[in-house]
């Protein structure tokens, strides 16, 4: 082969490959554009749903009651995940009919988890509990606000809960947003009749808020917002699906801290009592920790439970404050939970 036919062979890969990948880029946005409605609640007889690509639910999905069993089954999802994509499928089938618990948490956790599939291209399907007080609770969480059922009709939106999903912007915490947490806790004030808590919250939040967008890593920069209305109070939950504080902190600390606690407990509530360097090895990221806990303790705001990694942390009752695994990537996120009562 002459000079020439090489130099034409070349060019020839090159065209090839560019279209590879041009293909490739189109497919990838075409998945990402997807609608969002991404669970059918109604579905076949689950015996009729092939093992692979079937996860059953503990019979308490209860994340701060149940946080081990909770903890694996939103793993196995994501396992699950994988195994139908090698081959092909497009499709998750979780079995809850049998749950005779629930909590807020646990229906913020696997709405995040069916966004996060469904923009690699794998959607959430499942059935209603049987018990009737958890498919309540389901429908008063406002889990259903966002999907629709098998026949893609939406379900009523709950007035008593909503999830707000808020997304990267610029790297920072956008204006518009900003204005809808604000609006988020005057309505709470409102409801609740009294006001002294506005500010703590407010603050809290864009922290919590700014830390998540900025370092979580978690799938488009997403972070979820869930408000209850009950009777006496109002519920607050705030989930990222990103590294989680332990894996976030940076290593040069680690190293230098491992020694000084005997778990990761320990460590966890060192974090809130004092502030540490990020990653990025930024000194001033995660102050926002350090003034939850103020809040806590000064009454602003009542049962703070945060849950990242492998520590389940309980500021109520250290008793059932726990450290569920080894291992840090046990749960790859955060969450955060309070409530303020009237």
């Amino acid at each position: 082969m002459n000079r020439r036919h090489r130099e034409l062979w070349k060019r020839e890969r090159q065209r090839r490959y560019d279209a590879k990948l041009r293909k490739y880029h189109k497919h990838r946005k075409r998945v990402s554009q997807q609608p969002r409605e991404i669970l059918s609640v109604v579905v076949p007889s689950i015996e009729e749903v092939p093992l692979k690509g079937l996860v059953n639910s503990p019979n308490k999905l209860s994340l701060l009651g149940e946080v081990v069993d909770c903890v694996r089954f939103f793993a196995n999802i994501r396992n699950q995940a994988t195994e139908v994509r090698k081959i092909g499928r497009r499709s998750i089938t979780l079995n809850i009919s049998h749950i005779t618990e629930i909590d807020l948490p646990s229906t913020m956790v696997l709405s995040a988890l069916g966004r996060e599939l469904n923009g690699q291209g794998v959607y959430l399907n499942g059935n209603f509990p049987d018990d009737e007080s958890c498919r309540d609770f389901f429908v008063k969480t406002g889990f259903l606000n966002d999907k629709v059922n098998a026949r893609g009709v939406k379900f009523s939106k709950s007035e008593r809960t909503d999830f707000f999903t808020f997304n990267k912007g610029q790297g920072k915490l956008r204006v518009q947003d900003t204005i809808q947490i604000c609006n988020i806790v005057r309505h709470t004030c409102d409801y609740l009749g009294r006001d002294d808590f506005y500010d703590d919250v407010v603050s809290i939040i864009k922290e919590i808020a700014g830390n998540s967008i900025e370092w979580s890593r978690s799938f488009r920069e997403q972070w979820t917002l869930g408000v209850m209305f009950e009777d006496n109070k109002v519920t607050y939950s705030i989930l990222d699906l990103g590294r989680g504080i332990l894996d976030s902190i940076y290593r040069k600390f680690l190293r230098k801290l491992r020694g000084l606690f005997s778990d990761d407990i320990a460590f966890l509530s060192d974090v809130f009592d004092k502030q540490y360097s990020s990653s990025s090895r930024e000194e001033n990221r995660y102050k926002g920790l350090p003034s939850i806990k103020k809040a806590y303790l000064d009454g602003k705001i009542q049962n703070l439970c945060v849950l990242t990694n492998n520590v389940l942390m309980n500021f109520c009752d250290s008793s059932k404050s726990e450290q569920f695994s080894k291992s840090r990537r046990a749960f790859n996120g955060t969450l955060y939970f309070w409530e303020i009562n009237k």
